[in-house]
């Protein structure tokens, strides 16, 4: 066992798009050369958390390769940093990163059923960046993490919102088709959230990103674990991707990519 796996995956069933998108970032092998938006999320994220107060415990979801605790400046002494994943073999690529520094402990965890092995006591942090998009129920989810954290104590996730992919959509609307990828929460949808009665302050920010081709934009995202598309979503014939690649590129093959900044605090006084 890695070195403080204190979570682990709960006994709930795992859900065939959940198994599915565990085994698509497993074998996301070229994640760290081509995430390039998730890099550049995971320092803006960085960067609110380090404009907080010192967070002595910090448990991060969805960690990925480490990209959050690679963009943060020198942690202050006393840190506890919990990363986890859905992802076995994304937290193995964490503990290799970042194994034998002090900070650090390394754990699986399914964050819709968050489950711990040994008593953990409440969190002042809880970050995640570009994870709660996968999250099959977003605001349960939310609500179960926020009672992980103290009175006080602060939530920061960075999500997919909607907007996102906008060129994709259109492209496949161009040719009487619908995109196949998930579908992301609008403004009001994240402004309605409310965690024991607390709404969050959220903020969008848009990323852009642009490919040699279509079919390099679909390679990348397979290559980086972000093709799973919706469950309900029935693959197009080969055909048809072909019309949609070419309504793609004469559109400049770019797509934007919205992500919302929510940051929610537990009120002082709250009850674990």
């Amino acid at each position: 066992m890695v070195r403080g796996a204190a979570a682990r995956l709960d006994a709930e069933p795992v859900t065939g798009f959940k198994q599915r998108v565990i085994r698509a970032f497993g074998a996301a092998s070229q994640y760290d050369r081509l995430a390039y938006v998730q890099q550049q999320v995971a320092a803006a994220l960085a960067q609110r958390i380090g404009a907080l107060s010192a967070q002595a415990r910090i448990l991060e979801v969805g960690c990925g390769t480490g990209f959050v605790a690679a963009a943060m400046p020198a942690l202050p002494e006393g840190t506890d940093w919990l990363m986890t994943d859905v992802s076995p073999d994304m937290v193995e690529r964490s503990r290799l990163r970042f194994g034998g520094r002090p900070p650090f402990r390394f754990a699986i965890l399914d964050a819709e059923h968050p489950s711990f092995e040994t008593q953990e006591p409440p969190f002042d942090l809880i970050c995640s960046s570009l994870a709660a998009q996968w999250f099959e129920n977003l605001e349960p989810t939310l609500g179960q993490l926020f009672g992980l954290l103290k009175p006080g104590g602060r939530m920061l996730v960075s999500t997919l919102a909607n907007g996102t992919f906008a060129e994709w959509h259109a492209a496949h609307a161009a040719v009487s088709l619908i995109a196949g990828t998930p579908t992301y929460p609008d403004r009001a949808e994240l402004d309605a959230i409310r965690l024991d009665g607390q709404a969050g302050d959220v903020a969008i920010e848009r990323f852009t990103s642009t490919y040699a081709s279509g079919r390099d934009f679909l390679r990348t995202l397979r290559a980086i674990g972000a093709a799973t598309p919706r469950p309900s979503h029935q693959p197009l014939s080969p055909r048809a991707m072909r019309k949609v690649l070419r309504a793609f590129e004469a559109g400049g093959a770019r797509v934007s990519w919205d992500v919302a900044f929510c940051s929610f605090v537990r009120p002082e006084g709250a009850g674990r």
